[in-house]
């Protein structure tokens, strides 16, 4: 297996890190960090930077329709493809993906190209999904929110955690970028980026004339 993750409760100084975690005692409150912050990247696209959500949980990563046509729109070279199959989201919704797109980027000093499914709608811009951490050979430790790939141990890099200092003013291509992450910044933990849902939405929309 490619992906590899590391859980340490105790983490110490290491060549790879220098994080350091003990087991005090806190007291929680109100100003705490969220205990399941989204695990950002940004991925580098020459135009513009996209954020990204590192999720283990997502079997294919995923790009959404809209900030595809941007890039293409921006002069970006993709290569589109069809395809046919289904996913279940993490609001529980389950969708049809019928189209791809080989895109080139950047992720910390590495260039990639990969394959991403296109979806019509999404809380996040870009999902880097167990594919392309097992492709990429991605080495996590979330205690200390570093990340590494095996083939080079030694360039540790920080994940993103929530987006900051976003500019609120910019115009052009920039705006639609910054605008991103400003709406990524908002989501303080995975399970506010979905509202909750009614658990037979789906039978009621697939079967409307009974209801």
């Amino acid at each position: 297996m490619g992906l590899q993750i590391q859980l340490e409760e105790d983490a110490t100084p290491s060549a790879k890190g220098t994080c350091k975690r003990g087991r005090k005692k806190q007291l929680k409150g109100v100003g705490d960090p969220p205990t399941n912050p989204p695990l950002w990247v940004k991925l580098n696209f020459k135009l513009g930077e996209v954020p990204s959500l590192v999720d283990m949980g997502a079997q294919l990563s995923r790009i959404r329709r809209d900030v595809m046509q941007t890039l293409v729109d921006l002069g970006m070279k993709a290569k589109k493809g069809t395809c046919q199959l289904t996913c279940h989201l993490a609001n529980r919704l389950r969708c049809n993906v019928k189209k791809v797109v080989q895109l080139h980027f950047l992720l910390g000093t590495f260039l990639w190209d990969f394959q991403f499914k296109i979806l019509e709608g999404s809380p996040f811009p870009i999902i880097l999904g167990l594919d392309f951490l097992s492709h990429s050979k991605m080495v996590m430790d979330l205690a200390c929110r570093e990340y590494y790939f095996r083939f080079a141990p030694h360039q540790v890099m920080k994940f993103e955690g929530l987006v900051e200092n976003v500019k609120e003013e910019c115009l052009g291509a920039s705006s639609y970028f910054q605008q991103l992450a400003k709406d990524a910044s908002k989501i303080v933990t995975l399970s506010s980026a979905f509202p909750e849902t009614n658990p037979l939405e789906e039978v009621l929309n697939e079967y409307t004339e009974l209801f």
